[in-house]
Order: structure tokens, then sequence, then C-alpha cells
């Protein structure tokens, strides 16, 4: 009986190794999420610094109010989100991810902030996590 357990517990071992293995997040991934959520800590801090003075964002070449710092900070947090769900590899991070980033990219377009340097970004993370989508669960 206690042989029977022994290989069983063996079993279940070897199956949760092959798992990790299987499900071992990828160094690109883990980059890109350590450093958007560096940006995303920056981007509080700024949304936080600009709910003080709006006058800060003239500085900046920007005229910005109130309305706008708050949703900087609430798709920040959005984002922040969907960036633990890609950092534990799981599926709806990776679909809520890309799909906040292209709600981003089309609101900053209309209200013209559109920045060429994030969009190439944004769209560097989109491929990333696309590319990686299959590893996912």
């Amino acid at each position: 009986m206690e042989q029977q357990q022994k290989t069983f517990e063996e079993i279940m071992r070897e199956e949760f190794a092959q798992q990790d293995r299987a499900n071992k997040r990828p160094t690109i991934i883990t980059v890109m999420c350590v450093l958007r959520f560096t940006g995303l800590i920056l981007v509080l801090i700024y949304a936080l610094w600009l709910m003080q003075d709006p006058l800060i964002g003239q500085f900046a070449g920007q005229f910005t109010s109130n309305w706008y710092a708050y949703f900087m900070i609430v798709m920040a947090v959005a984002n922040g989100i969907a960036l633990m769900g890609i950092w534990q590899m799981k599926k709806w991070g990776a679909y809520s991810y890309i799909a906040l980033l292209t709600f981003q990219l089309f609101f900053a377009l209309i209200i013209g902030r559109l920045s060429a340097v994030a969009g190439i970004a944004d769209f560097i993370c989109v491929f990333i996590t696309f590319f990686h989508l299959d590893k996912m669960r």
C-alpha cells in the first residue's frame, strides 16, 4: 500500500513539475511587466502631482484639467490589474491589457495627446503579449 502511495506521490510531483516548466513566464514578459509597472508608478505620481496643481501640465507643454488626472489614475490602476494577470500568465490579463491599450490609444488620438513613443511602446507590448498568448492559461 505504501509503495502505491509513494508511486502516486511521485507521479503527482512529476505532473506538477511538468506543468511548472510549461507555464514558466518567459523572460521578455518579466522585463515588459517590470518596465510597465515602473511606468505605472511614474504615471500615478505625475497624476497625483497634477491634481495638486493643474498648472504643472502647462510647464510640460500640455493644458490639463482635473478630469484628466483622474482618468490617468483609473487607467493606471486598470493597467496594473491587467499586468498582474500577465505576470501570472493568465489569458484574461493579456486580453484586458490589449483592450485597455487599444482604448487608451484611441482616446489619446481623440483628445490630441497621442505620443509616437508611447504608441510604439504600446505596440511592442501588444506584440509580445500576443506572441506569448499560447503559453498562458
